[in-house]
């Protein structure tokens, strides 16, 4: 029987109205409506998608990172089917590697088959944790989801990722890290059946300290603005070509 790990992340709602705060490094939470990731959301749900026409799923568990009040969005998850819930509690800041070193250190206190989770966070658009989360286990990683199957025993899956050019598939070994873009599903809506058996699912809350990680972030916000309504675009040809003007950004920056 399988064991699926959904990591999920608490975000402002993409559709309201944001603000900066007056240190002008972070928005301003006040009033604001919270969400789940849209592509976590849909990680979840090609989880529960799994289950029901697969089958051999013992459990999905859903993984969250944060204050307290990430405890509303893995309840959301319970309610769209989750079994249980994991909340590792950190009132401080979390970069790409540091959730990273989350999800792998709650990985290994269980057997999972599989980890899926989005692509990335609509709020920071990172598109990191999934890559740096497969090389901590040493596991493979499918990047970019828009369908998954599974083989019968669960030991292997079939993976169709987008690519620049259109699309690939990859046949990966299981255990692996899964992440999913826009196109794998449609997430349900939990029913309101759902909605009263989450309240007695269990929901367990771990501080960061009894996971055995040293706190450190690699990466943090130095400042933010609003992006303007007229914003100059320029299309590159290569990578090479992308990196050459995001170093000259950073350097008008640091001037």
């Amino acid at each position: 029987m399988a064991r699926i790990l959904v990591p999920l992340k608490r975000v402002p709602d993409f559709e309201g109205r944001l603000a900066l705060s007056a240190g002008q490094r972070s928005i301003e939470c006040s009033g604001l409506r919270w969400i789940m990731n849209p592509f976590d959301e849909i990680a979840l749900e090609g989880a529960l998608r799994l289950r029901e026409t697969r089958g051999g799923v013992e459990e999905i568990v859903a993984l969250s990172a944060g204050g307290v009040e990430c405890a509303q969005q893995l309840r959301t998850a319970l309610a769209m089917g989750a079994d249980r819930a994991v909340l590792v509690r950190c009132e401080s800041e979390l970069d790409s590697y540091l959730t990273a070193e989350i999800i792998a250190a709650v990985y290994k206190q269980a057997r999972y088959d599989m980890v899926i989770a989005g692509k990335q966070a609509v709020d920071t658009d990172a598109n990191q944790t999934g890559q740096i989360l497969a090389a901590i286990l040493g596991v493979p990683l499918a990047p970019f989801a828009s369908a998954v199957s599974v083989d019968e025993r669960w030991s292997s899956a079939e993976v169709t990722c987008e690519v620049d050019s259109g699309w690939e598939t990859l046949r990966i070994a299981l255990p692996a890290v899964i992440t999913v873009d826009l196109r794998l599903n449609e997430p349900r809506y939990p029913s309101l059946p759902g909605m009263i058996s989450a309240k007695m699912k269990p929901l367990q809350e771990v501080p960061l300290n009894a996971l055995g990680i040293e706190y450190g972030v690699r990466v943090r916000t130095r400042s933010m603005q609003l992006a303007g309504k007229q914003r100059k675009r320029i299309k590159v040809e290569t990578v090479k070509s992308l990196a050459h003007v995001i170093r000259e950004v950073l350097a008008r920056q640091e001037h």
